[in-house]
């Protein structure tokens, strides 16, 4: 078992193959996977304990066999290159999961606060049967987040679109029809067909 406690100079950054049965990272503390890292968790992960805790993904694999939990204001980054499977996953309505990479397939899962940054394309990945869902969505100046067609999206919170019209696409053509449900008004877009 694995403990990651808050207030430390240094927190580990795992770069070669690590096993362990369960990880907890303490509230302000955080683990880093990097540069062809191979976490295997046999048991749960759990992602702080109700303030914060930071999870970086980049280059990486990460394998939680029971369930991986983001607690409240917990924060997990989630670059290029990376190999991500749950048994089952648990993110808090406060989360924040951020895709910083560049043209990214975003996991089809259900987020707390999804975060759309770094430029370049992200593409849901979620189907109208079962949609990629979050509580709030930001996509950020020059980011592109495009829902291809026969896939869905439902933000239940605020959208927030900095990137304006060309920031958010919903693609259409023959062979079907993206889908995003909201409520947030005067959010800027386009829409194919």
């Amino acid at each position: 078992d694995v403990t990651i406690p808050s207030g430390r100079p240094n927190y580990p950054e795992f770069d070669e193959t690590a096993n362990c049965n369960t990880i907890l990272v303490k509230d302000g503390g955080q683990v880093s996977i990097i540069s062809g890292g191979i976490l295997n968790v046999v048991n749960d992960f759990t992602l702080g304990e109700g303030t914060t805790g930071i999870l970086n993904l980049t280059n990486s694999s990460l394998d939680v066999s029971g369930t991986f939990y983001a607690d409240a204001n917990s924060d997990i980054n989630y670059n290029d290159g990376n190999s991500i499977s749950f048994g089952s996953i648990n993110l808090d309505n406060t989360s924040d999961f951020r895709y910083t990479g560049t043209n990214q397939l975003i996991l089809n899962l259900t987020y707390g606060n999804l975060y759309i940054e770094n430029n370049n394309t992200k593409s849901i990945t979620g189907t109208s049967a079962s949609p990629t869902t979050c509580n709030n969505l930001t996509i950020d100046s020059g980011t592109l987040l495009e829902i291809p067609e026969n896939k869905a999206l439902t933000v239940t919170g605020i959208l927030f679109n900095n990137a304006g019209t060309t920031g958010l696409l919903v693609r259409s053509s023959a062979i079907g029809t993206g889908s995003l449900i909201h409520t947030t008004s005067f959010v800027g877009g386009t829409v194919e067909r």
